[in-house]
């Protein structure tokens, strides 16, 4: 009965790192794609700043020189973001190699259990106890990690897609005004 317990909780967490797996893969899918983008926005926005200046335009070229500087800080700041993502990224992995190598350490004792004298007996199955316990800890800490960078990476998705579609209406108005003033 417990060999079945057992199996069911190892195919849950195995389960369970899976899903946090693909969130990892996905939430850093949308980081790159998010920095791919601003900085094709910003080569947009480079190229109306020169058509600006081609024509006379100083008040639009400023503008868009400001917008430029904006985009460029946004970058930079998901850059960063990228770096930390990946910082936290290798501190969950060592958190699991931790982990691992208490279940390792888990089955390693139940073994010397079977073999071991009465007198080592209390020693082993403490020591079974802590490694365990501590690797409940490591994936609960995991866990919390995992959740509060999702949600903190849904948070800056929903304000950069916010703040991006201000910026596509604003480039939009840009090109009007500039179209506007070739004529």
């Amino acid at each position: 009965m417990t060999h079945l317990l057992k199996r069911f909780a190892k195919e849950r967490e195995l389960r369970h790192q899976v899903d946090r797996d693909m969130r990892i893969r996905e939430a850093r899918r949308r980081y790159e794609k998010f920095i791919v983008s601003e900085e094709k926005r910003n080569q947009r926005l480079q190229k109306l700043a020169v058509e600006a200046h081609l024509v006379d335009s100083h008040l639009l070229r400023d503008k868009l020189a400001q917008i430029i500087g904006q985009s460029e800080a946004n970058i930079k700041l998901w850059r960063e973001r990228m770096v930390y993502f990946e910082m936290m990224q290798e501190v969950m992995s060592q958190a699991q190699a931790c982990a691992n190598f208490a279940d390792a350490f888990h089955t390693m004792a139940q073994s010397i259990v079977k073999v071991a004298n009465p007198a080592d007996l209390a020693r082993i199955q403490s020591d079974m106890q802590k490694s365990l316990l501590f690797a409940e800890q490591l994936n609960e800490m995991t866990d919390q990690m995992v959740e509060a960078m999702d949600e903190e990476l849904k948070r800056i998705v929903s304000k950069a897609e916010s703040q991006q579609s201000d910026l596509d209406r604003e480039i939009e108005n840009l090109r009007l005004e500039l179209a506007i003033a070739k004529e």
